[in-house]
């Protein structure tokens, strides 16, 4: 009997868990055939991510692109318009695509690729995901999801995945979700 009802109150846990209306955002890991695809076509360095959940009434579910110069926020590039998730595809990504001294910021979804022109510098650069696994998207209180910065010097100090150091380097770029009242 006890079996019975520790294995009741599993099931309703696991099916209560599925059946949650809350807004996360997971990172979207690639098969590989899907790799392959992506790389032939010339976009193999992006970082991919997937929208799980329902957006509540009266919000809507906004990307942008920060940009910081040695910690001073430069500007903030929205994309133009909010996600949709009628659509059976719930996968975004975020690239920075360098050629010498120039680059683009490509942000990709169902609706297509917002590309903004992205300055490198003459040094190295870094870029990651900002977090494994899931993430929750609450209202008005921002998800960074992955970064890329670029450095004019030989080295490189600091520890990447710290938002503060990201934020301080010579110039960095840092994708995020926001989920903001319509």
């Amino acid at each position: 009997m006890k079996r019975i009802l520790l294995f009741s109150a599993l099931l309703l846990t696991l099916t209560l868990s599925a059946c949650s209306n809350d807004l996360m955002i997971s990172e979207r890991i690639l098969t590989d055939e899907e790799s392959i695809l992506i790389s032939n076509s010339g976009g193999g360095s992006a970082d991919h991510f997937e929208i799980i959940g329902q957006i509540p009434n009266d919000y809507e579910l906004y990307f942008m692109i920060e940009q910081y110069e040695k910690g001073e926020f430069i500007q903030n590039k929205i994309a133009e318009n909010p996600v949709n998730l009628d659509t059976e595809d719930r996968t975004v990504s975020f690239a920075v695509n360098t050629y010498g001294d120039e680059g683009e910021i490509v942000f990709g979804s169902p609706g297509g690729a917002m590309k903004i022109e992205a300055i490198k510098l003459q040094g190295g650069s870094s870029s990651a995901k900002t977090f494994e696994g899931k993430n929750p998207i609450k209202p008005d209180e921002p998800v960074y999801l992955a970064y890329w910065y670029s450095e004019s010097g030989d080295t490189m100090l600091g520890a990447d995945g710290e938002l503060e150091d990201i934020k301080s380097r010579e110039l960095s770029y840092l994708f995020k979700a926001e989920l903001k009242k319509k």
